[in-house]
């Protein structure tokens, strides 16, 4: 998990260091709020194993998904089910 999250933060350094458009951002909406629910989810995945599980393979999938700037389907990762890998 410890990797991902470093992919993430990486990812986002690049955001900020291409200076992109901050308005076109709003089609990331989704994938905030999305985020958000995952950090709430902290203390469940302690709990359960396999929702941990889950919840990791969705991270793995939305940072592949915004390193190919495949905004769509980043949006639609929203940590409470298993999404399709394509």
């Amino acid at each position: 998990m410890q990797e991902s999250l470093t992919e993430l933060i990486e990812l986002l350094s690049i955001v900020i260091e291409e200076k992109l458009e901050w308005e076109n951002m709003q089609d990331l909406d989704p994938v905030y709020a999305n985020l958000f629910h995952y950090w709430d989810d902290e203390d469940i995945r302690e709990k359960d194993e396999d929702y941990r599980s889950l919840q990791d393979s969705e991270m793995i999938k939305l940072i592949d998904h915004l390193k190919n700037k495949d905004i769509e389907q980043a949006c639609n990762i929203s940590f409470l089910k298993a999404t399709s890998n394509s």
